[in-house]
């Protein structure tokens, strides 16, 4: 009898068929996205996560409380959380004597249109535990507190969060608040919550019935590194600077490459401008430059000017006059971030 051959995924047929340098290069992205860098909102998302937790430990607190971190679009919020999740060891998961894995938090990044309906059933998926959209709003939601409970989850990390305001109507919004107040009111098993967001999201938490809960929801804010470069605190835009400057050299060593831009006060003010002002997205046109480094051919290893101007052009799809990189008049370049992440085309003056 023949012996059938090893199951391979879809992800072993293309490692194993695809060119050496593809699978050199996918192990030093992979190394890129595992590199974290260490900011000044860390230490404030663990202080919440470490009380968050000591509420649960206590085992007698009849409800919990949402904790909310606000930034505007490309401040890289939900990748600080994401990651401080991940550094904390009580909120791994783990199997349990059944075999079944386990977990204290949940993740999931709430719906477009957000309904109190479409948030539940979200919610249910991502749990492992998916109902039919036909049920009502209140058994969908005594699911929630059922799953959660089966499953000994304690935090909801619910991520784009000011989904929630787009309900198809005023009292959508109310109802919705309700619903998520319950849950965190629910005697069987109170839920704990993190919400991320854009900062119109604290219009949702400051509706009425949040403000009837025991604890108010404490906001971490995660700011811009700063306002622009002339806004007068020349103590605080050398400070963001140096990080930046710091960030971009941690990144490229740990991509194997060789740094080949001088970091000026200039190109760091131009890097800075570029991302907005903002970690996340500065982040992002770093990473960007580094992705076209490692595919250029004649670079020789090392990440020169001319990836920063093409990584921005990418991000941006402007044109050299309208690029930070290379226009004289760079600080009049003023976008904004689009829903998909990428920087908007148009461009407006000061």
């Amino acid at each position: 009898m023949m012996e059938s051959a090893p199951r391979r995924s879809m992800l072993d047929h293309i490692r194993n068929t695809a060119g050496s340098k593809t699978v050199e290069r996918s192990a030093i992205l992979a190394d890129l996205k595992a590199t974290h860098i260490v900011t000044r909102f860390d230490d404030l998302i663990d202080a919440e996560l470490e009380l968050m937790l000591a509420h649960i430990m206590s085992g007698n607190a009849d409800e919990g409380y949402a904790v909310a971190v606000v930034g505007k679009s490309g401040a890289g919020k939900s990748t600080i959380v994401k990651r401080r999740l991940d550094a904390n060891p009580s909120l791994q998961p783990f199997k349990d004597e059944y075999d079944n894995m386990i977990g204290a938090c949940l993740r999931v990044r709430t719906p477009p249109g957000c309904t109190a309906k479409s948030l539940g059933l979200a919610i249910l998926r991502h749990a492992g535990n998916p109902v039919a959209d036909t049920r009502s709003d209140p058994y969908i939601w005594d699911q929630v507190v059922t799953t959660m409970m089966r499953k000994q989850t304690y935090i909801l990390y619910l991520d784009e969060f000011q989904h929630a305001l787009h309900a198809p109507n005023q009292k959508g919004v109310d109802y919705l608040a309700n619903i998520v107040k319950g849950a965190m009111q629910d005697l069987r098993w109170p839920l704990w919550m993190i919400l991320s967001g854009v900062p119109d999201m604290l219009t949702f938490i400051e509706r009425d019935p949040f403000k009837q809960m025991k604890r108010r929801a404490p906001v971490v804010s995660i700011d811009e590194l700063s306002d622009s470069p002339d806004d007068g605190n020349d103590d605080n835009d050398d400070n963001d600077i140096d990080f930046m400057g710091d960030v971009l050299e941690h990144l490229t060593r740990a991509c194997r490459l060789d740094l080949a831009v001088p970091l000026s006060r200039e190109f760091l003010r131009r890097l800075l401008h570029a991302g907005i002002w903002r970690l996340g997205m500065t982040i992002q046109i770093i990473k960007m430059a580094i992705e076209r480094s490692l595919w250029d051919e004649k670079s020789g290893g090392k990440l020169v000017y001319r990836h920063f101007v093409e990584a921005y052009q990418r991000i941006s799809n402007c044109d050299e006059y309208t690029n930070v990189f290379t226009s004289e008049r760079w600080f009049e370049i003023i976008r904004e971030v689009n829903e998909d992440g990428t920087l908007t085309t148009t461009v407006s003056g000061r």
